[in-house]
């Protein structure tokens, strides 16, 4: 019995395969595919840091619309979460997170404000606190799409 000196090759309409494993151009093929990755992942950089603003307000509107549902499910339950303590809640991790940026940021007066402008941060945090009370009461008698 005799075996042939070189390897039979079998094309892929034989086998559907080819018998030269692995390829002669398998390190050629990675590093082109390095290459158009890093050319995609710049583009992607470059899109991102000429619309991070739109961006931020678009994950500011799903955050906000996430925060709207779990509030329509929490007064939904039996017996429902009273509004002043869904507000008391949302606001202590709004508190402590804002908190903690601003001391990492050293913002000066990052409790009180700077002294010039406190007054007008109690008028907005006393309004707003009136706003966000509407709407999470209305959340109860109206539905999602109308309370909104």
């Amino acid at each position: 019995m005799s075996f042939p000196s070189q390897p039979i090759a079998l094309t892929p309409s034989t086998a559907g395969f080819s018998s030269t494993f692995p390829p002669e151009d398998v390190f050629a093929t990675r590093t082109d595919r390095a290459s158009v990755f890093r050319g995609l992942w710049k583009k992607a950089t470059v899109v991102y840091e000429n619309n991070i603003g739109l961006l931020l307000m678009i994950a500011s509107q799903l955050s906000g619309t996430c925060m709207n549902i779990t509030v329509k499910i929490l007064n939904e339950l039996d017996p429902p979460i009273p509004t002043f303590e869904i507000i008391f809640i949302r606001m202590s991790i709004t508190y402590v997170f804002s908190i903690l940026y601003m001391r990492r940021a050293s913002v000066p007066y990052p409790v009180t404000g700077p002294p010039g402008v406190r007054y007008f941060l109690a008028i907005r945090g006393v309004t707003g606190f009136f706003g966000l009370f509407g709407i999470y009461y209305s959340l109860i008698y109206l539905s999602l799409s109308d309370a909104i």
